[in-house]
């Protein structure tokens, strides 16, 4: 059979087609593609069937250059079949390759070509949904990937597949409830399930939406499993469950901006115990040729099984949350910390879920009070985290808009400060939360309600610069040189607002 040859940028994916026939189940017929690239770079990639008799091999160059491949397979179809691929340079200034963790700094992240990444993330559980119905397009995902893009997220936390809220929700019935898809991931339906097969047709639509978030440069943090949305989910450790999530590893690991985490809420509701949750993200690292980073939303499991993740992540609501993300991350220095829920969930036209938080200033607040404590978080909003979702968010009356522009402003102030050389510390102020490079810089968060911040800088810093950040506005005052003292009083020009004191170092004693 003759070879094939394709040209791809670097970066971005390519589907190898290969026809066969498989009598039996053809989600078990064995496919993979071994690819060697330049400097005898190899990949051993998973195929997938895509139906029809067609079986899909998804492969994204890592380099610019010459690519060759091999298969293998037992369906003598399918196997010993080669071909090229040229890698040619990257176009796209949103793609800058896999999110890796910080090459000099572990408690951070950053892009696979060297890019920064300040992780700012968007919880949308039901993205895969929207557009669930439309067999050619994605208009509805594409308005609302555009719009939480435009205001500075570049990380989004969604399901690969959720049926329906456990809770009643207003919303409910109108043209924004994405409850009980249209499409169901297994044969049959959410309610008479066939577990031994998989929709092909449901990941067909689900991958446009994946793709549209690589195009934008968002990354794709998938929950493989949630338990508390009413998901009839095969038998745990069954074949049929094993099939399912090796479907989904080999359909998407070539995304550069794939991001694994096992389960939502993994150890709640009864539902999985710790060896279960570790046999699942064990079997993702060996499926995944990319090694693309791996999570699992329980702070319980990432305590105790840190040699299966690559990132911490922690629901936490608690009142003082500086001090517990704080606690996280000095008790494990070697990875970034990601607060998935912190219990803000800024109001909206509808009332979906009561957290303990609501009113978008707070919100706002306690992403900042995570951000201060050297970690990351996530920001909600309540009429598109769960299966009540306004895509058109635009369309909405000023009032009623949930205030994305609150993180446009903070991913613009962060990029600018290298963010992964800032340490955590309260020892340079009488209140708020510092960020500091010795000698260098000096961030001060000054939270809503207090007027102003007493200094205590280090007493060899004799001259600086300061300037003020409002998170709420965007607005930056004048940088004003000036000499320093060993304590003084700066007023936030916001009143009682909440500001950021940026504090440059110009010169220190000798």
């Amino acid at each position: 059979m003759a070879s094939t040859s394709i040209t791809i940028q670097n970066r971005h994916c390519c589907d190898l087609s290969f026809r066969g026939n498989a009598a039996a189940n053809p989600f078990k017929a064995g496919l993979k593609a071994t690819f060697t690239g330049p400097e005898h770079q190899q990949l051993a990639i998973p195929g997938f069937y895509n139906g029809n008799g067609e079986w899909l091999v998804r492969f994204s160059p890592t380099s610019e250059g010459d690519w060759s491949y091999l298969t293998s397979s037992d369906l003598p179809e399918l196997d010993a079949r080669d071909g090229t691929v040229q890698c040619t340079k990257n176009q796209n200034p949103n793609i800058h390759g896999r999110l890796i963790i910080n090459r000099t700094n572990p408690r951070h992240f950053q892009h696979e070509d060297g890019t920064a990444y300040f992780l700012v993330a968007h919880e949308l559980d039901w993205l895969f949904a929207l557009d669930l119905d439309n067999s050619t397009d994605i208009p509805k995902t594409r308005m609302l990937i555009d719009t939480v893009a435009g205001n500075g997220f570049n990380h989004v936390i969604m399901n690969v597949y959720a049926h329906e809220t456990p809770w009643e929700e207003e919303g409910s019935g109108t043209e924004h409830d994405y409850g009980a898809p249209a499409l169901f991931p297994f044969g049959g339906t959410n309610d008479k399930p066939d577990h031994s097969t998989l929709n092909i047709e449901f990941f067909k639509r689900f991958d446009r939406v994946i793709a549209y978030l690589h195009k934008k440069g968002v990354i794709a943090h998938l929950m493989l499993y949630v338990w508390n949305k009413k998901v009839n989910w095969p038998e745990k450790g069954s074949e049929a469950d094993n099939q399912y999530l090796d479907y989904v590893v080999a359909r998407y690991q070539a995304y550069s901006n794939i991001v694994w985490d096992i389960s939502k809420e993994a150890l709640s509701y009864d539902y999985a115990g710790e060896d279960y949750i570790r046999n699942r993200a064990m079997r993702v690292r060996a499926r995944d040729a990319y090694k693309q980073l791996i999570t699992v939303h329980d702070s319980g499991y990432c305590r105790k099984h840190t040699d299966t993740i690559d990132f911490f992540s922690i629901q936490s609501w608690q009142s003082s949350l500086y001090a517990a993300m704080r606690e996280i991350r000095e008790r494990y220095p070697d990875m970034p910390v990601l607060n998935i829920e912190h219990g803000g969930y800024e109001e909206g036209p509808y009332q979906t879920f009561t957290g303990d938080y609501s009113d978008p200033i707070v919100c706002l607040a306690r992403n900042y009070e995570c951000i201060f404590a050297g970690t990351y978080s996530t920001y909600y909003w309540q009429c598109a985290a769960w299966d009540i979702v306004i895509h058109n968010i635009v369309s909405l009356p000023p009032g009623q808009r949930p205030h994305l522009e609150f993180f446009r402003y903070m991913q613009a102030f962060f990029s600018e400060v290298d963010y992964p050389s800032l340490q955590p510390t309260q020892d340079y102020a009488t209140s708020g939360f510092c960020l500091f490079r010795e000698n260098q810089l000096y961030l001060f968060y000054k939270p809503e309600g207090t007027r102003c911040i007493h200094l205590c800088l280090p007493g060899q810093i004799t001259r600086c610069q300061t300037s003020w950040f409002s998170p709420v506005t965007g607005e930056r005052t004048d940088v004003e040189p000036h000499e320093c003292h060993a304590f003084s009083s700066c007023h936030g020009p916001w009143d009682d607002g909440a500001a950021v004191l940026k504090v440059e170092v110009l010169a220190i004693k000798r």
